[in-house]
Formats: C-alpha cells, sequence, structure tokens
C-alpha cells in the first residue's frame, strides 16, 4: 500500500498560518480582501504551482491595481513564518504507520502486515520547496519521495496529475491512499481511481485510517 500526503494541511498550517499572520497584523477586513483577491489571480497562481512563472511574478500580479498595507517583501517574511507552523500529530501518526512493526507508539495493526510507503505530494513553489526542508525535515526522513506540482507542471487538483504518479510508481490506483486538506484535489484523485480522505484534523484522520483497515493504540492515539 502507498500512503500519497499533501504537505500543507496535514503537516503544515501554511495557508491558514499566513492568513491568521495577517488578521492579526491588519485586522479581519485585509485578511478577507486578501483571501478573495487571491481567487481572482487564480490563474496566475495555478502558473506559479506549475513552475510556469517566478514567485515575484506572482507577487506583481497579486500587486496590481492593490494597495496593501504590507509591502511585497512583507508578504514573502509573513508566508515564510506560516510556513513555520506544524500540524501537531499528523508526523506522529503517519511515521508509526510507515515505521511499523519499528515505531509501534500508535500503531497496533496494519490490515495487510506490511508498512505502508509514504510520498509527499504538494503544490508548493520552487521558491519554498527549499524552505519547507529547512523547517521540517522531520517530514521528508520518513517519507519515500516527493511530487512536486512545479515539477510535473500539472497541479493536483487536475486528474493528470495522480495518472503521472500513478505511472511513476507502477502502481494500480486501489494501492494508494490519498490524504489532502482540499477537496477538489481529492475528487482528482478519485476521477483515476484513487481513494481519497479529506484532512481536517488529526483525530478525524485517523479515525479514516482506521476505516482502511488500521488498528491504533487508543491510549496513546487519543
Amino acid at each position: 500500500m502507498i500512503i500519497l500526503s499533501d504537505l500543507c494541511g496535514p503537516f503544515i498550517i501554511g495557508g491558514d498560518a499566513c492568513f491568521g499572520i495577517i488578521k492579526e497584523g491588519y485586522g479581519k477586513a485585509v485578511m478577507r480582501e486578501c483571501y478573495a483577491h487571491l481567487g481572482e489571480v487564480g490563474e496566475t497562481y495555478k502558473s506559479l504551482m506549475r513552475g510556469e512563472i517566478t514567485e515575484d511574478a506572482f507577487w506583481q500580479e497579486f500587486y496590481k491595481g492593490k494597495n496593501w498595507p504590507f509591502n511585497k517583501d512583507l508578504a514573502k517574511e509573513m508566508l515564510s513564518e506560516a510556513l513555520t507552523y506544524y500540524m501537531p500529530g499528523t508526523l506522529e501518526l503517519l511515521k508509526s504507520i510507515v515505521a511499523y512493526p519499528h515505531d509501534s507508539y500508535w500503531i497496533r495493526k496494519i490490515h495487510t502486515g506490511v508498512p505502508p510507503a509514504l510520498y509527499i505530494a504538494s503544490n508548493f513553489s520552487h521558491e519554498r520547496i527549499a524552505e519547507v526542508r529547512q523547517y521540517h525535515p522531520e517530514v521528508f526522513e520518513f517519507a519515500k519521495d516527493t511530487y512536486w506540482s512545479c515539477d510535473l507542471g500539472i497541479t493536483k487538483d487536475s486528474p493528470e496529475f495522480f495518472e503521472r504518479v500513478l505511472w511513476d510508481l507502477k502502481a494500480e490506483p486501489s494501492e494508494i491512499l490519498f490524504i489532502d486538506d482540499n477537496r477538489d484535489n481529492i475528487m482528482a484523485a478519485s476521477e483515476v481511481g484513487i481513494a481519497g480522505i479529506l484532512f481536517t484534523d488529526v483525530k478525524n484522520l485517523k479515525k479514516c485510517l482506521t476505516r482502511h483497515g488500521f488498528e491504533f493504540a487508543d491510549k496513546k492515539a487519543s
């Protein structure tokens, strides 16, 4: 079995943390306006995620016709700070699965008896990958490999992304379990037959993994 997991959401708070920083520093109205504008420049944002443009080119579009209370450099700093925020529990949960039986901190039984391999799939831009690896090396210690949209030229809301993953892993869709906090990405995976878990929090992730045949030690997993 293969577990393919998103990075920002399950492991790193990321976007939500960035909007939280904006809200704390500039107020709820500015935060909402930033969120809405991100949707307005969505195609440019996707170009960034596909590796077609640089982050500076994205920020140029983000600032076009807007007078934000923070400049581009400060926006980058806020994003860098947001990427340091860690989602507690996810790594420990998945580590107990992929390291089983050597590390049975949470996991008690795996339905196949064979630990799955963990792979990371993310829409992070080239400019942010090095930061994430620097801030969270422990995440990648247990991941066998990564799939970046900026390398593949395809974002995770496209079934083609998952077709490429299947081809690369020489795997059948039934062999993969995909974890992501974006419903569009989950739907794209389902179009090629990959089962998905919509991540909301670690407690719900554990419940979903239980439905897929994993048993956890309740006294350690609560």
